[in-house]
């Protein structure tokens, strides 16, 4: 029996909610195999039935949407109320890019004269592997997805070792929706999974994740001579000027930063980079503050549920206001 991928919820203690099959080297192979067969068909598929997939597609993610995004949540701990936002805008999103893409994918004029016109035309790269990250299971699901199949290029997707189950619901509702065999599917498993992927026979990658495995991968396109599109690391950046109202950037940005740091990045929590701006005319940081205020937001993320979740709020605070120190338990 093939080994399980078991998903859990941060916001009740890591509870287990349900697992998956570890995808073999030989699954993984077979995959990329059944990819390469398609890839031609797939790309001499005109728009407009591209298109009908898509649409298919849509209908079934609409009618699923409350079941998507309570899936989201309970795998990676994000609210309900932003899930639910989230796969509405994924909807959304998918329309838009189904209305632009025959304009998008049509021939380009770039020169013409009374003898010759040249024109740009748009061909698929084949095989992609796409390989995305567990903050927004269905929204990654998407941007790796949708453009790469609408222009003619087949998938073979993985989706983070953290959100399996999300991964699983996309890949059923991909195959309700009829898209033909090799033109996409899926593998289950962690990074060992993501680098049995990338060795094969494929002809682009699309990844977001880590600096680190982002290099790793560009040196692998680089020597398989194929194009890479990779998306890495971020803290949500912003530019303060000196001439700046301060209080209100404070006012602005501390609502909109824990978004992309609590709810979203709830297992690799929080740096404090923002009370530095905070306190930046005070003597000493009020580091009780930092800390109280963090295990707060934590708790309200996660439902006040999980011990190990505020804990590591708390430590990751604490490292960045006492790099030599260790974290006291909180209060």
């Amino acid at each position: 029996m093939a080994n399980k991928l078991q998903s859990t919820n941060p916001a009740k203690g890591y509870e287990v909610i349900g697992e998956v099959d570890i995808s073999t080297f030989d699954e993984i192979a077979e995959k990329v195999k059944l990819a390469l067969k398609a890839k031609l068909m797939w790309k001499e598929t005109p728009l407009k039935e591209r298109l009908g997939y898509f649409n298919k597609l849509v209908k079934l993610v609409y009618d699923r949407k409350e079941e998507l995004a309570k899936l989201q949540s309970e795998e990676m701990g994000k609210p309900i109320t932003q899930s639910r936002h989230s796969v509405e805008g994924d909807i959304e999103w998918v329309n838009q890019k189904l209305l632009i893409a025959k304009e998008c994918l049509s021939p380009i004029d770039l020169d013409a004269s009374e003898t010759q016109k040249t024109q740009l035309f748009h061909e698929p790269y084949g095989v992609a592997a796409v390989i995305t990250p567990w903050n927004y299971p269905s929204s990654n699901f998407f941007i790796g997805v949708t453009q790469l199949l609408l222009s003619g290029n087949v998938v073979v997707f993985k989706h983070s070792e953290e959100c399996p189950l999300s991964g699983k619901l996309l890949e059923e509702l991909m195959r309700e929706a009829g898209f033909p065999n090799g033109v996409f599917s899926e593998v289950y498993g962690a990074g060992d999974v993501g680098e049995a992927l990338t060795d094969q026979d494929i002809d682009f990658i699309h990844f977001t994740g880590s600096s680190r495995v982002g290099e790793l991968l560009y040196k692998k396109a680089a020597n398989k001579f194929i194009p890479v599109i990779l998306e890495m690391g971020g803290s949500s950046p912003g530019i303060v000027f000196k001439d700046t109202n301060i209080d209100k950037v404070i006012e602005k940005a501390a609502p909109a930063w824990p978004i992309n740091q609590i709810s979203i990045v709830d297992r690799n929590i929080l740096r404090i980079g923002l009370y530095e701006l905070l306190y930046a005319d005070k003597a000493e940081v009020p580091e009780k503050v930092a800390i109280n205020e963090a295990i707060e937001l934590a708790k309200n993320y996660s439902g006040g549920n999980s011990s190990k979740f505020v804990n590591g709020v708390l430590g990751t605070v604490y490292k960045e206001l006492n790099p030599k120190s260790q974290a006291p338990n909180p209060k």
